[in-house]
């Protein structure tokens, strides 16, 4: 197997901490995720990713040993050294990790660079609870093999597709079509808008951030809004204010996680989620309005909100779960306008793989289809 070439992959588009974080969470996932327990949740304080084992693994041992990995892309001094500065970051990774994950049993530190003498040195010596491990180059060109395999392709050499590269195959892939697609005069239609919201466009979930916000402005109108009368049901309706603001919060976060394509995130999320709407919520709001408070209004368009968000968040569940999609219509109906509208590039991600069906022959399957499409020369298989 070749060497890695970090050429390749410093010249990736895009953040290259966020790249070196997402090729580590990638590889952890694919080799050890079966294991146990794999979370990975944005901005976690601490660690990127972590893995509590449920059975025993071959590398990383046996529960209840927990992982969690740091991965860091800092610069080095001209001798190789880590600067001062970079050492306080992974110092203070290490003490929020202690605060917020003090169950962790293993706290790994992943650059994609082994760390000199001194910094080694310094590394082990730092005082805490967990086992530190210091992790590499070579463990990333280890696990890019086996599952991890096509991820060498993806990030370092034969299979890198650029925004720039999709865009301009996507140009290539409309040309027998340009005549019958007009972009600027396209009309969208329902088939097209649901599935966007399953590709997890943000713009198709603008939904989401509308009703958070109400909620969030609902929250504050009930708290400003306490008369005397009111303040005598306060420890009952405290309730009702926590449940506006954690759905605000859900759908404002979930949105932020779309816009930034995280979809492995918010179904890791998702999946995790309960429902918010307990029944002291209906029971509050039969109370405010038997008082006859003024907050009864406010609380009521809350509660209607409410249940919309937990609507959304069940259809969003269900949405990024669909992995094959097919549109049926007679000949003329627009799939192929369609087509090359949904995989025409937009803003805040990249053109899709437009592929025109007229060239599957009888007997040939999708991934005959699929073989028609090659980067750097390799089909796609």
């Amino acid at each position: 197997m070749p060497s890695l070439d970090w050429t390749e992959f410093y010249a990736l588009p895009g953040s290259k901490n966020r790249n070196f974080e997402n090729l580590c969470r990638a590889l952890i996932r694919l080799h050890f995720g079966q294991y146990g327990k794999f979370l990975s949740l944005r901005n976690q304080p601490g660690v990127e990713f972590h893995l509590k084992l449920l059975e025993n693994c071959p590398t990383l041992g046996e529960p209840p040993r927990w992982y969690g990995w740091q991965c860091k892309l800092h610069k080095r001094t001209n001798t190789g050294d880590l600067r001062t500065s970079s050492r306080r970051d992974i110092e203070d990774s290490l003490r929020k990790t202690e605060e917020h994950l003090p169950e962790l049993t293993d706290w790994v530190l992943w650059t994609p660079y082994t760390l000199s003498k001194k910094d080694q040195e310094w590394f082990n010596s730092l005082q805490t609870e967990f086992t530190l491990h210091q992790w590499g180059s070579e463990e990333i060109d280890t696990y890019l093999s086996g599952p991890g395999l096509i991820l060498r392709g993806t990030y370092f050499g034969e299979l890198i597709l650029t925004p720039n590269e999709l865009a301009q195959r996507h140009k290539e892939a409309v040309q027998p079509i340009r005549e019958r697609w007009l972009a600027s005069v396209h009309q969208s239609v329902d088939a097209e808008r649901t599935i966007r919201r399953m590709l997890g466009e943000p713009g198709a979930w603008e939904q989401m951030v509308a009703v958070g916000s109400r909620l969030e402005q609902a929250a504050k109108a009930i708290l400003d809004s306490y008369d005397v009368s009111s303040k005598k049901i306060e420890k009952e309706i405290t309730p009702f204010i926590e449940a506006c603001n954690t759905f605000s919060d859900t759908l404002l976060h979930f949105h932020q996680i779309l816009a930034d394509g995280d979809l492995d995130n918010i179904q890791q999320k998702l999946r995790e989620r309960k429902t918010l709407i307990g029944t002291e919520v209906h029971a509050i709001l039969r109370q405010l309005r038997a008082r006859n408070l003024r907050i009864a209004l406010d609380a009521t368009n809350a509660l209607a909100d409410m249940h919309i968000a937990q609507e959304m968040l069940n259809e969003i569940e269900d949405f990024l779960g669909v992995e094959l999609v097919a549109v049926l219509a007679d000949a003329g109906g627009g799939k192929t306008q369609m087509a090359a509208q949904l995989t025409a590039p937009q803003g805040g991600r990249p053109a899709g793989i437009l592929l025109h069906g007229q060239t599957l022959r009888k007997g040939q399957t999708l991934d005959d289809l699929a073989r028609h499409f090659s980067i750097n020369g390799s089909p796609l298989s």
